[in-house]
């Protein structure tokens, strides 16, 4: 160690220097007490020469491992250090710069973008916001660096960057914004992101669908307007047609059976207007009416309902609603009609002498009905889009059965008006279970058990 420090040309430029410094200080010294000066100096370039070799150790192994890797020479000059030195400035320099401009590309698509996009510290204060968060939110031109709550009013926005900062992925939204030509309708996404030293910082994503609203209102109109007008004429198809079926013993026999086809097309084309009506109820309903529902009444209602398709089919109807509260507080009319279809769908689409199973219970905060059925089971690649109106799995079982494809579109809508979900298992061959999953309060959970029920 000591040669290779004698050899070294950064450790002989040290020692110079502080040998030159303790002979300044031993002149000087001299001057008071000379054994006592020349101790203090020995002393100070002792410690000087230490200290720097210590600090200096890091760079010097780094560069001549440079040295040695570059040129193969254990000895390199100090002009070869110095060339090294500059070299390494020189790269670090065009890194910083590729840096930059990696950042302001970054920034520049960022501005581009139509989306909102915002960036919120732990702290809940507004890292980054581009100019379309900016035109959404109307927020001030200083909003990076303040907190979130002093920029926006918006409660969901700040619930959703509290979730995500709190606990990681939140469930997308749908706010509205006021604004100066009417309220925006925002699509609202949050991911959690880590910053320096893993921060965790909320990213929030606005997308304007305000158009898309407007195009739903559209089409919901439609829909509106031509299943009311389409009605009355078929009120008066469907009259006349079952009034000619009552005397279908009269009639030849083509005309008794085309009478049948056209009483039981009319039917569905009644049925279907009546779910497009339904349908339509759901899209412009601002939210449910709950009241106190008793839950025992609320199933056997449902059991008397489908009392005679069960005993055409030979089904057998079950309900065990043991685990679920006393009483629901929820609109009955809305969540009657959603486990309606469910059950509907359920015995359309088993085979005769099958069991179909009701079951409700408390799942955290939910309140979780599930309606289980030993039908054909639908395959995996369908399973995301069931609930999509007039969507079928299988066309020609589908027009066998009966049914008008929205359904399903109506449990969904259903569940949502509650803030709720549905979702379905399924395994083909093995049957389907669909779940209806409502909040459910805990002034609700004071639940007494009540008996399973059959038919």
């Amino acid at each position: 160690m000591l040669g290779a420090s004698r050899q070294d040309p950064l450790s002989r430029g040290i020692g110079t220097v502080v040998a030159l410094g303790s002979l300044a200080c031993v002149g000087a010294s001299m001057l008071l007490w000379p054994p006592l000066g020349f101790l203090l100096a020995l002393l100070f370039g002792w410690v000087a020469a230490l200290t720097s070799r210590r600090a200096l150790a890091p760079l010097r192994r780094k560069l001549l491992e440079l040295a040695i890797r570059e040129r193969g020479r254990k000895d390199p000059t100090v002009e070869q250090m110095t060339d090294l030195v500059e070299g390494v400035n020189q790269q670090v320099s065009g890194i910083l710069g590729e840096l930059r401009t990696e950042r302001d590309e970054l920034m520049n698509i960022l501005e581009a973008t139509h989306n909102g996009v915002l960036v919120v510290g732990d702290d809940e204060h507004v890292e980054r916001i581009n100019d379309a968060a900016h035109r959404m939110l109307g927020t001030p031109v200083d909003a990076a660096g303040r907190h979130l709550s002093d920029i926006t009013r918006n409660l969901d926005l700040i619930q959703l960057a509290q979730e995500v900062l709190a606990g990681g992925e939140s469930e997308a939204r749908r706010i509205e914004i006021p604004a100066a030509k009417g309220t925006l309708s925002v699509h609202l996404t949050g991911h959690r992101v880590l910053g320096a030293e893993d921060q965790p910082r909320a990213l929030l994503v606005l997308n304007d669908i305000t158009h898309v609203k407007h195009l739903e209102q559209v089409r919901t109109d439609f829909v509106t307007n031509v299943t009311h007008e389409m009605r009355t004429p078929l009120a008066s198809i469907l009259g006349y047609a079952e009034t000619l079926a009552d005397d279908a013993d009269e009639l030849p026999s083509y005309a008794a059976d085309a009478t049948r086809r056209i009483v039981r097309n009319a039917r569905r084309l009644d049925n279907t207007i009546a779910d497009l009506v339904k349908l339509s109820k759901l899209e412009h309903s601002e939210g449910p009416n709950p009241e106190e529902v008793d839950t025992e009444d609320f199933f056997n209602t449902l059991l008397e309902r489908f009392g005679d398709l069960t005993d055409e089919k030979r089904i057998a109807l079950t309900f065990d609603v043991q685990d679920a509260p006393r009483t629901l507080r929820v609109d009955q009319d809305l969540v009657e009609q959603a486990v309606s279809n469910l059950i509907e769908n359920a015995l359309k689409y088993s085979g005769e002498e099958t069991v179909v199973q009701v079951t409700a219970s408390l799942e955290g905060d939910n309140l979780r009905i599930s309606v289980r059925d030993q039908g054909p089971g639908i395959p995996r690649e369908h399973l995301g889009r069931i609930f999509e109106r007039f969507y079928r799995v299988d066309r020609a079982r589908s027009a066998a059965v009966g049914g008008t494809g929205l359904g399903l579109s109506i449990v969904k809508h259903a569940a949502a008006l509650h803030g709720g979900r549905v979702r379905v298992d399924s395994e083909v061959g093995e049957g389907s279970t669909f779940h209806l999953l409502l909040p459910h309060s805990e002034a609700q959970a004071s639940a007494e058990p009540k008996p399973s029920g059959a038919a």
